[in-house]
């Protein structure tokens, strides 16, 4: 226990640290003039932490013993590594001997409550009298500069430019020692030198390092193990190392894939009400909407279904509001085919779900997400898939299987992809078209993968991304035993190691099979700029009700959107008489389809996507 002391007291409390771990030591009234202390005997090199709070201004020191036998004596009641103020922390480093830690109420009355903890640490170098330490750095981009140092006196740590400007400078003041430096720098790209520098008359032992990183987002900093593997775009160029952001702003992001063999496998994926043989492909992208009031972000999802097991698919669409932590949706700011299911991390999420169909490969398809503008209405999404091929069937039929409506005044919307900033609630503004578990954050084993995969974007003409990774940034789901590589032409999945890397920077595939009315429903009030800079850990799970199989394989697939002839105008006279024949279809289709079916909205089936 410690005890109270006023100043001049000899009498020692005595606490043996044992091990070092974090130590809270309580919370204590000092009158003026009074003090508590602990004694710390160290054994190794290391690292002392204090950190309190206080009713009032207090100072907190560490000190060596022959600086403690001076403060007992009265003759400095400053010693050591000094902190006054009312809450804070205090670093110190330690060699081998026998320290103390001080709380003393040198202003006035006080109640403070005091914690500390020992770590190892070695000396990284030694600063002989007015010496210094200096560490030299040439960046080529925008960064986030890190420096840590900590010492048992008095440092100097200054950084400065390749003009001798001073940007940052530590010191000791009349309030603190000086003793540790611990701070985080944003610069703009150039040379700069970190000096540490000793200004006393004695040799002092210095721990410490300097980091930086890119401003930019690092793809490669996700704190996970494993990954949804396929391709992804996050806006970034990686020149030789070194991150060059741009930003595209689209009305249409569409994937191309061409699946010749798949089967995975997860025998923990029912703990996740998932089927163990399924596997989603999810195409992933942000949707930034101007309201005039602010930006609002959305994440977008419209993701291809597999039970590898049964050859059977379903296609299924996903917004989630994640403009901020908190944002939520609601039946009435978003319609649809689907509806909005109960809260997922903080939110309300909408989706819908296809009933299933039967495939059989070699399996080609196009997923694409348009969006649109309607003036008075809010931000329209249209959820689309076209069949190229499936088995020795080349069916080449396109369906908008869902519209949904987002009912929020927007003066301007489009999918967003940019390096240059980090979204607030999920991890990037990337486009993915990446392979992962069936829902619910669930991790597919791929037993057997062959699949060709392409990521493109819609500005008046189609175009890939430029730049490409191998892996996903954004959705829960993820995969394993999946190799990706770039062949030069497409990106190729097969069975094999994951290994999330860069791919290319000059992504150039040529897309096999467009639909020709992909984008007749975009507006021109979508921004069209392409590489550009943009305006200066949430995820989604697929996840949904289960389906009866049918025996509707996706050949079966309605195209609803009337040919275009070779050279991209309509045959006038033949829509005008087809509306009228395709009213009354529609309008039978919805009829029966409203009796026979309705989404139902118990979230304990979400995930059992095609059949059990």
């Amino acid at each position: 226990m410690l005890r109270l002391f006023q100043l001049m007291t000899l009498t020692l409390s005595v606490f043996w640290i044992l091990t070092f771990h974090s130590v809270a030591l309580g919370t204590y009234t000092l009158p003026l003039g009074h003090y508590v202390f602990e004694q710390l005997p160290i054994k190794q090199p290391s690292i002392v932490e204090v950190s309190w709070n206080s009713t009032g201004n207090v100072s907190v020191m560490v000190m060596d013993q022959g600086q403690f036998t001076q403060f007992l004596n009265g003759s400095n009641p400053y010693q050591g590594a000094i902190s006054l103020a009312r809450s804070g922390t205090l670093l110190y480093l330690a060699t081998q001997g026998t320290y103390y830690v001080v709380a003393y109420a040198y202003l006035q009355d006080v109640n403070v409550s005091l914690n500390y903890s020992v770590e190892p640490a070695n000396v990284t170098f030694t600063l002989f009298p007015f010496y210094s330490e200096i560490y030299t750095l040439n960046l080529t981009y925008p960064f986030n500069l890190h420096v840590f140092f900590v010492s048992n006196s008095t440092l100097e740590v200054m950084i400065s430019n390749l003009q001798n400007q001073t940007v940052f400078l530590s010191k000791g003041t009349h309030l603190s020692s000086g003793n540790f430096v611990n701070a985080t720098l944003t610069l703009p790209a150039g040379e700069y030198n970190v000096k540490v520098s000793n200004l006393l008359n004695y040799t002092v032992p210095v721990y410490g390092f300097v980091t930086y990183s890119s401003v930019y987002p690092n793809p490669f900093s996700q704190s996970r193990e494993y990954f949804p593997m396929g391709i992804a775009s996050y806006g970034i160029y990686n020149r030789s190392g070194t991150p060059v952001p741009y930003t595209v702003r689209a009305p249409v992001v569409l994937g191309w894939v061409n699946v010749s063999s798949i089967l995975a496998h997860d025998s923990s994926a029912r703990i996740l009400n998932v089927s163990p043989y399924s596997a989603s492909l999810q195409l992933n992208v942000p949707l930034v909407v101007y309201t005039g009031q602010g930006n609002q972000t959305y994440w977008v999802q419209n993701v291809a279904e597999f039970l590898t097991n049964d050859s059977v698919l379903c296609y299924q669409s996903s917004v989630l509001n994640v403009t901020s932590v908190n944002a939520t949706l609601t039946n009435n700011s978003i319609t649809g085919r689907g509806a909005v299911y109960p809260p997922f991390q903080n939110g309300f999420y909408y989706t819908y779900i296809t009933r299933n169909y039967t495939y059989h490969l070699p399996l080609s398809l196009e997923l694409s997400v348009n969006v649109s503008v309607l003036q008075g209405l809010g931000v329209q999404l249209k959820f689309w898939v076209m069949v190229i091929q499936n088995g020795s069937q080349y069916p080449m039929k396109g369906l908008t299987f869902d519209s949904v409506l987002v009912k929020v005044p927007a003066k301007k919307a489009f999918l967003y992809v940019s390096g240059y900033q980090t979204p607030v609630s999920i991890n990037y503004y990337d486009a993915e078209l990446v392979f992962g578990g069936g829902g619910n954050g669930a991790i597919a084993t791929f037993k057997q993968l062959n699949a060709y995969l392409a990521l493109f974007y819609y500005n008046g003409s189609l175009r890939p991304f430029p730049s490409v990774y191998s892996f996903g940034g954004d959705t829960a789901e993820a995969s394993t035993n999946v190799n990706v590589i770039y062949t030069g032409n497409f990106v190729l999945a097969t069975v094999g190691n994951e290994d999330p890397a860069f791919l290319t920077n000059s992504f150039s595939p040529k897309l096999p099979v467009v639909h020709p009315n992909l984008v007749t429903n975009t507006t021109p009030q979508v921004s069209n700029t392409t590489n550009t800079s943009g305006p200066t850990k949430s995820t989604n799970t697929s996840s949904g009700t289960s389906k009866e199989n049918t025996s509707v394989g996706v050949t079966n697939t309605t195209n609803v959107h009337p040919p275009m002839s070779a050279s991209g105008s309509r045959n006038v006279v033949n829509e005008y008489l087809l509306v009228p024949v395709v009213i009354l279809i529609v309008a039978v289709y919805l009829w029966f389809r409203r009796r026979g079916r309705r989404p139902t909205l118990n979230l304990g089936d979400s995930g059992l996507l095609c059949k059990l």
